[in-house]
């Protein structure tokens, strides 16, 4: 899956199509550092230099001397800004913010990012733009195969060449989408590497190989943009001074409900709006201001918001719960605050998540300029149409989903469904993503999370291309890794998990778990629900099929080099999990029936370290989940 860099013919006159890094065992070429930024130099070139090494057994020497302290026939690689790229033509100042310029020529290399930290909202940065670093995995990518599969040395696939070649090349990238965010809670992970020495260390080291992880596919942000809970700390600041700023509850019920954070205002009262304009007065009237409602139900029934309603008169305890449609409101709501504020400052923005009650538009509506709305839904037929309703409408459109938040540690892969809906939403509007939550399951869901990340960075490749080079650094058990991912997609489609969006957003009325939840008194909530039919679903015979998949793909990798034999032994290690998860479920011990790494461990702890030392999982995330969604029913 990477493009061929040979040369293009014989003729003496023309001009050379590509230029040799390296070729019969040699290398020709010096990496060069820019001096503008010696720390992000420094790291684009080692990543360089390490990956072309495990590709050709080569190593390119790394000079901070400059190019005028080159022999005579070496080839320069600079590598970030400074004096020699700006020489060549290369000026990092004439960059947009994460953009990046390869230039290849038949005399040099010149690789070079913008790398300026942005500005965030009130002062918080967003992040350092890793963007020379971007510069060399496009050559690396493209031209020598790498593929980044999950974290770790052991998710790293370098194909073996005896010569590199770049062609001859001007050009200037930027990452797609302003936003492009999988979002982790990584405090206090810990991989438990023997070779670091304290647990500040580890932890470390997880993030680090995290956040390469992400940077490899482009991840990160050049907006301010924020979706969030706008309103958490409104019930702290205001309930006493100003209780008609909330929802009004039907008879019964109390505020807050079911806790502060979640307290909805009452955005029929034009004291709400009043309020919020003030705060963005207050903040400079910056060109960004989110407005997403607090999480969770408790919606305001007062009269004078029941107006602003479509349909109206929908019964007041459905109101209450997030169980009626209240999209109309908001949306109404939203393009009162856009119209003030927009004479203030004609290029304010303001952001929302389209979530719960609020999510599907009932009728057609048109959107004031500025309005950035999150989807929160699914990946069917249904939410395409959710998806166009709203772009129609004028939004400016993000994808906010909680797919990753199903099945606990199992091998859900609804890899062609969600691909290509993430596909469409990219051709129709996508502006930018927040993914949640990306739990460490590396050993199942890990080909999932890869198809969204590669799909994000690389929008020219198909869902099926992403699954082949999944696939590809199997060797000669490609073929077997397609049929072991085969076999989970096809099952994942049969159970067909509600998505969690403000309430389970049924996929197929017809699917496994839909059937569960009339049936088997599992959970409608798919984020307990999904952890409850896991003993249902992934028997004995459902594993064990997985299983003789793998076993096949060992006996066609006997003769590749140890490490594809690892990588086979790593997807089985998570389907190890699976089986220790579903016997918690079920209520039997972590070790019972189940031999590998559990029979070895003294506790459940000591066995999510040991698979958290290899990378499967992320031990404290396993653990903070079994004890919310196993132990606690």
């Amino acid at each position: 899956m990477f493009l061929s860099a040979a040369p293009l013919g014989d003729c003496a006159h023309a001009a050379p199509q590509s230029l040799t890094i390296v070729s019969a065992g040699s290398s020709h070429a010096v990496i060069v550092l820019g001096r503008d930024h010696p720390d992000v130099s420094l790291r684009a070139a080692q990543e360089l230099q390490k990956h072309l090494f495990l590709s050709t057994s080569v190593k390119i020497p790394i000079s901070s001397d400059g190019v005028s302290a080159l022999s005579s026939g070496e080839i320069p690689i600079i590598v970030g800004a400074g004096d020699a790229a700006r020489a060549r033509g290369v000026d990092e100042s004439k960059l947009a913010p994460e953009a990046y310029r390869i230039k290849v020529t038949p005399d040099y290399v010149v690789l070079v990012g913008h790398n300026v930290t942005l500005p965030g909202r009130h002062r918080r940065t967003i992040a350092t733009s890793r963007a020379t670093q971007w510069a060399v995995d496009y050559l690396l990518d493209r031209y020598v195969g790498v593929r980044w599969l999950w974290p770790g040395r052991l998710g790293t696939y370098v194909p073996k060449h005896p010569s590199i070649a770049f062609p001859i090349m001007d050009t200037t990238k930027q990452p797609a989408m302003d936003m492009r965010q999988l979002l982790s809670r990584v405090s206090g992970l810990q991989r438990f590497t023997s070779d670091l020495a304290s647990a500040t260390a580890r932890r470390v080291a997880v993030r680090t190989e995290l956040d390469d992880w992400k940077s490899r596919h482009e991840m990160g942000a050049r907006t301010p943009i924020r979706f969030d809970a706008a309103f958490r700390h409104w019930w702290g600041k205001y309930h006493v001074k100003h209780p008609d700023y909330f929802a009004v509850p039907p008879a019964g019920y109390n505020q807050p409900w079911p806790r502060p954070v979640r307290v909805k205002l009452r955005i029929g009262n034009p004291a709400v709006a009043n309020q919020i304009i003030a705060n963005w007065q207050a903040a400079g009237r910056p060109d960004f201001w989110d407005v997403s409602p607090n999480d969770g139900a408790g919606f305001d029934t007062s009269a004078a918001s029941r107006a602003m309603d479509y349909p109206s008169n929908q019964p007041v305890r459905k109101i209450w719960r997030g169980q009626a449609s209240l999209t109309i409101r908001y949306v109404t709501f939203w393009n009162s605050l856009l119209k003030r504020m927009k004479k203030e400052n004609p290029d304010v923005q303001i952001s929302a998540y389209a979530y719960g009650p609020f999510r599907n538009l009932p009728k057609p509506v048109t959107l004031e300029p500025g309005m950035d709305i999150a989807l929160v839904g699914g990946y069917n037929r249904k939410a395409r149409k959710e998806w166009s309703k709203w772009s129609e409408a004028g939004a400016r459109l993000y994808l906010r989903p909680n797919w990753w938040w199903l099945a606990g540690p199992a091998p859900f892969l609804p890899l062609d469904k969600a691909g290509n809906y993430f596909k469409f939403a990219m051709s129709h509007g996508l502006q930018g993503f927040r993914f949640s939550r990306l739990n460490g399951y590396w050993g199942s869901q890990g080909p999932y999370y890869y198809l969204i990340a590669r799909l994000s960075e690389r929008p020219d490749l198909s869902v099926e291309d992403v699954i082949d080079e999944y696939a590809s650094a199997f060797g000669h058990a490609q073929g077997a890794i397609e049929d072991y991912l085969h076999y989970w997609e096809t099952l994942s489609d049969k159970v067909a998990y509600a998505v969690p969006a403000g309430g389970a957003l049924v996929q197929d009325a017809h699917g496994q778990y839909a059937e569960l939840v009339k049936h088997h008194r599992v959970p409608g909530s798919p984020l307990k629900g999904s952890w409850r039919a896991i003993p249902y679903l992934y028997t004995d015979g459902v594993l064990q099929k997985a299983n003789k998949i793998l076993d096949r793909a060992m006996k066609l990798a006997k003769d590749d080099p140890e490490i594809v034999s690892q990588r086979i032994a790593f997807l089985r290690s998570g389907l190890h999990y699976l089986h220790v998860v579903r016997n918690l479920v079920a209520g039997k011990p972590f070790n019972a029936g189940v031999g590998g790494g559990a029979a070895k461990a003294d506790s459940l702890e000591d066995y999510l370290r040991y698979l958290s030392k290899k990378g499967v999982i992320w031990s404290t995330v396993a653990s903070k989940q079994i004890k919310r969604f196993v132990h606690s029913q």
